[in-house]
């Protein structure tokens, strides 16, 4: 059951991460609109800009505001004498890991939420501002390269609908990898679960023959709707559509163990976010027993710092392959929880 002092000391966290993290979102966003004013006037206006923005910012700031506003919290709390007097009546860490639990478990949830609900959209407006939220596998003017069983494909444009393509090309494979075909189409139409290339070239490369086809028949495993996400980076992406990627491995430009990872990235980054902020809880405790403020405040800052570098290369090590998805996505916030769980258990005792 949550008593006065838990609430007490999860309504000030609350409330210094509601203030940190508007303070800080409305300076990033204020700094991109300095930079991307006359794209976001001429497209859309600078309210859409700000509404598509404000989704990745918040998976950017939330975690880090999380921490900020919990050590900001039990700093005041420590040099009012409060978190001291709570500890001499028995207030452990642990308890204040308790008070702090629904916050950490809010952010969780908000983290989740708008990964999967908000971003995706949010992505997709920015991009037809002509704004680049994430880096993508392929640029927009660059052509779409992916596999078809043992077949290689390069589609250079496709329709808004994704009903259409414009010059494609299949090199058609053996089982050995050896180049059999190679059928060019400036032009492919959809046609219910086909794809038909029209006045399509087809090169034999055994004899370098050709001949002109008025129709050829393409079915690839893909479904219509997938083609942006081929080339979109896995951040715009919902889980279906990864998993859908991951899946199609035939299809897919990128590995299955690639896709593998963002999904479980998407359960692990919450999971850290929440973990973010009660790190603050075991600093705060020592800033509680006397020592010097500086030192345990930029300790926590440079903990949580070197989390996110750590992560990041391990979401690089496991897009390459070198480590597998599962620890990629879950090696880092189980570190971090195993740090928070140490500093609990075996915090300096008094005297």
């Amino acid at each position: 059951m949550i008593g006065h002092l838990d609430r007490y000391i999860l309504s000030r966290v609350t409330v210094s991460f509601i203030i940190v993290f508007v303070s800080i979102a409305g300076l990033a966003i204020s700094l991109d609109i300095l930079s991307n004013a006359d794209k976001a006037a001429q497209a859309g206006g600078v309210l859409t800009y700000v509404s598509a923005r404000l989704p990745i910012l918040t998976l950017k700031l939330a975690p880090i505001t999380g921490l900020l506003a919990a050590l900001i919290s039990l700093l005041g709390l420590s040099r009012s004498g409060e978190l001291a007097a709570a500890g001499a009546l028995g207030a452990s860490q642990v308890r204040t890991i308790r008070a702090l639990s629904p916050i950490a478990f809010a952010i969780a949830g908000l983290i989740f939420v708008v990964s999967e609900f908000a971003v995706p959209p949010a992505a997709q407006t920015l991009r037809a501002m002509g704004l680049e939220p994430f880096a993508r596998i392929a640029q927009p003017t660059d052509a779409i390269w992916l596999r078809d069983g043992l077949d290689i494909v390069r589609i250079e444009k496709v329709s808004d609908n994704e009903t259409k393509i414009e010059n494609i090309t299949i090199f058609k494979r053996t089982g050995a990898g050896q180049l059999t075909f190679e059928i060019q189409a400036h032009t492919a139409i959809k046609k219910e679960d086909t794809w038909q290339l029209q006045n399509a070239e087809i090169l034999d490369l055994s004899d370098q023959s050709k001949k002109i086809v008025d129709i050829v028949k393409w079915s690839p495993a893909i479904l219509v709707g997938s083609f942006a996400s081929l080339a979109s980076h896995p951040s715009e992406l919902t889980l279906k559509e990864l998993q859908s990627l991951s899946d199609a491995i035939s299809i897919s430009p990128k590995p299955k163990y690639y896709y593998d990872h963002w999904i479980q990235l998407r359960y692990s980054a919450p999971f850290s976010s929440a973990l973010m902020l009660l790190l603050a809880i075991p600093f705060a405790g020592q800033m509680a027993r006397g020592r010097s403020v500086a030192a345990p405040l930029a300790l926590a800052l440079l903990t949580g710092f070197g989390f996110f570098v750590f992560e990041n290369l391990a979401t690089v090590a496991a897009e390459s392959g070198a480590i597998g998805p599962y620890s990629g996505a879950w090696g880092p916030p189980v570190a971090l929880l195993l740090i928070l769980l140490s500093m609990v258990c075996f915090k300096e005792q008094p005297g």
